[in-house]
C-alpha cells in the first residue's frame, strides 16, 4: 500500500507561517505588502497559489526571485508562530514506519524546500523519502499522480490522508482511499459532502487511523 500525507492541516498546525512568509517575500522582492491577506491557500499548490498571487497584483510570475525569498523566511515564521505537530501525528507516523509493507510518503501543495523544512522543523522529516510536491502542477490531483509514479508500486492501493476538500477530491481523481481529519480549516461535514471514504476528528487514536487506511 502506499499512504500519502498533506502537511498542513494534517501533520501540524503552521500557526499561520505561510501566509506570512508569502507576504514577507513579495514585499521583499517587489514592495507589495499585504499580498497575501484574505487569500484561503488551503488545499492549494504553490504552483497555483503564487502564480495567483502575483497576477492579482499584476506583476509578472519570477519563480526564481520569489521561491528563495519565501524560503529565506519561511523557518523564522514558523518559529514565530510557533508550528506545532498535530496531535497524534508523529506516534502515527512511527507506526507506519514500523510496518514493512507500506510505502509512506507525501501529497503536499508546498514545494519540496518548503515541506522539507516544515518536516525538519517537525521532527517528521525522517517518515517521509518521496512524495508529490508543489512545484508538480497547479492542481492537487498532479501531486498525487507524481507521489504515485515516485513510488513505483504499480498496481497497489493508495490512501491519500489529508484535511481539505481538494484532498478529497484529488483522492478521487487518483482513484485512492479518501481519509480525512477535521483539523485543518474545513468542518467535518463539509469533507462528508466531498464523499470522503473516512473523516477522522484528528490523529489521536492510531489504531483508528491504520483501521481507517484498511490496514
Amino acid at each position: 500500500m502506499i499512504v500519502l500525507f498533506d502537511i498542513d492541516g494534517t501533520l501540524i498546525d503552521p500557526k499561520g507561517a505561510g501566509t506570512r512568509s508569502l507576504n514577507l517575500c513579495f514585499q521583499h522582492v517587489y514592495g507589495r505588502p499585504g499580498a497575501a491577506d484574505g487569500v484561503m491557500a488551503s488545499g492549494q499548490t504553490d504552483a497555483f497559489l503564487f502564480p495567483a498571487i502575483a497576477a492579482r497584483l499584476g506583476i509578472p510570475w519570477e519563480p526564481d526571485r520569489v521561491y528563495p525569498a519565501y524560503l529565506s523566511v519561511l523557518g523564522e515564521e514558523l518559529r514565530r508562530g510557533p508550528a506545532r505537530v498535530l496531535p497524534g501525528a508523529e506516534a502515527l507516523c512511527a507506526a507506519l514506519a514500523a510496518r514493512g509493507d507500506l510505502s509512506v510518503g507525501l501529497q503536499t501543495g508546498n514545494i519540496r524546500a518548503a515541506a522539507e523544512m516544515k518536516l525538519t522543523y517537525a521532527g517528521l522529516a525522517e517518515h517521509f523519502r518521496f512524495g508529490g510536491f508543489g512545484e508538480d502542477g497547479p492542481d492537487r490531483g498532479d501531486l498525487v499522480r507524481a507521489a504515485i509514479a515516485r513510488a513505483a508500486r504499480p498496481g497497489v492501493p493508495v490512501v491519500v490522508v489529508g484535511d481539505a476538500p481538494n484532498d478529497v477530491l484529488a483522492a478521487r481523481a487518483a482513484g485512492a482511499r479518501a481519509v480525512a481529519v477535521a483539523t485543518g480549516w474545513h468542518p467535518r461535514a463539509e469533507l462528508e459532502a466531498l464523499g470522503a471514504d473516512v473523516v477522522l476528528p484528528d490523529l489521536t487514536d492510531t489504531a483508528a487511523c491504520l483501521h481507517a487506511m484498511g490496514l
